[in-house]
Parts: structure tokens; C-alpha cells; sequence
């Protein structure tokens, strides 16, 4: 192999290795940031239902109708519950036949507030403490357009890595020759 072609190799090497490591940072501070962002979105749309159906007669009108105005602003496949101290569902009537199991119920009771994920479904649940009594509400949404958003990244992300590297190769295998043209005089003569 002749030397320009091994620094040609390594350089590439090295570069292609410190780029990759640079984006891939970039893109998990972005996916953690996005998964931050969207928990607390979910938690503030707890709250928000419970507020509706829990709180209205212990809210001044003008704060319940702005609570009225956020509540239709659902997230992406959103399924809310809000059980009693009997952790029956009450106050939703819909067609979306899901329950929490009881261990989830009795966790929220325990800590106040839970977070998990299951699948690509974000979790959170919150205990509301109203006087009518103590209300666990438990939400659930995928973050379609985050997922979405980040799909998008990794395609721009890949597409700037493989056009960095090709032009990159071009200018080391320019600038090789540039650097290596006086030793090859000198092993010419």
C-alpha cells in the first residue's frame, strides 16, 4: 500500500469515527430532550382532565373556562382514565375499552406521580386530591410527530455524514498529493 494511500485510509478512519460520534450525540440529546418535552405534556394533560371533570365547582368561572379551552387538545392516540378510591373509571364514557391494571393504580396512589413507557406509548399518571376525595388519573399517548421528527433527523443526519465523508475524501486524496509531491520528486531523481 503506498503511503498516500494509508494516510488517505486512516484519515477517512478517523474522520468517518469522529463524525459519527458527533451526530450520534446530537441525535440522543434530541430524541432525550423530545421524550422529556412529551412527558411533560402528558402530565400537564393530566392535570388538565382532572381539573375538568374534578375541579369545576371549586374553580373560579373565568380559570375553568380556560381549562374548558385546553381540554380539547388531545395527543396522538391519548386514552385517559381517572379512577375513584375504589379504582373503578369514572366521569369518561367512551369506546376505548382499557384499564390500568390495579398495581399501576396503587402506584400512583403511592407515589403521587409515575412515568413509564411501554412500546412506543408514553405513560403518566398523577394523584388528584379533590374534595370529592383522592383521584388517580392515569394518561397514555404516542408522540406521533416527535417520532416522526426524529425519523426525519436520522435521514438528514445520514445524508450529511455520507456527503461529509465523500467530500472529505476528495479533499484528502487533493491535498495528500499536495503534500506528498516533494517527497515524490525526490524519490524520482
Amino acid at each position: 500500500m503506498k503511503i498516500k494511500d494509508k494516510l488517505l485510509a486512516q484519515f477517512m478512519l478517523l474522520f468517518a469515527v469522529l463524525l459519527a460520534s458527533v451526530l450520534s450525540g446530537i441525535y440522543l440529546m434530541t430524541d432525550t430532550n423530545r421524550k422529556s418535552e412529551f412527558r411533560t405534556r402528558l402530565k400537564d394533560r393530566a392535570v388538565i382532565v382532572a381539573q375538568l371533570f374534578l375541579a369545576e365547582d371549586n374553580l373560579p368561572k373565568d380559570k375553568f373556562k380556560d381549562i374548558i379551552a385546553k381540554y380539547p387538545r388531545s395527543l396522538p392516540g391519548e386514552i385517559v382514565r381517572i379512577y375513584d378510591k375504589d379504582n373503578h373509571p369514572v366521569f369518561l364514557k367512551d369506546t376505548i375499552s382499557y384499564d390500568w391494571p390495579a398495581d399501576v393504580i396503587q402506584e400512583v396512589r403511592t407515589k403521587g406521580n409515575i412515568y413509564y413507557m411501554e412500546q412506543n406509548r408514553q405513560i403518566a399518571g398523577t394523584l388528584y386530591q379533590d374534595n370529592s376525595g383522592d383521584f388517580c388519573v392515569l394518561i397514555s399517548a404516542t408522540d406521533v410527530y416527535g417520532m416522526k421528527a426524529m425519523q426525519q433527523l436520522f435521514r438528514v443526519m445520514l445524508l450529511f455524514f455520507l456527503s461529509a465523508l465523500l467530500i472529505a475524501l476528495i479533499m484528502v486524496h487533493f491535498f495528500s498529493r499536495l503534500a506528498l509531491q516533494p517527497v515524490t520528486r525526490i524519490v524520482r531523481c
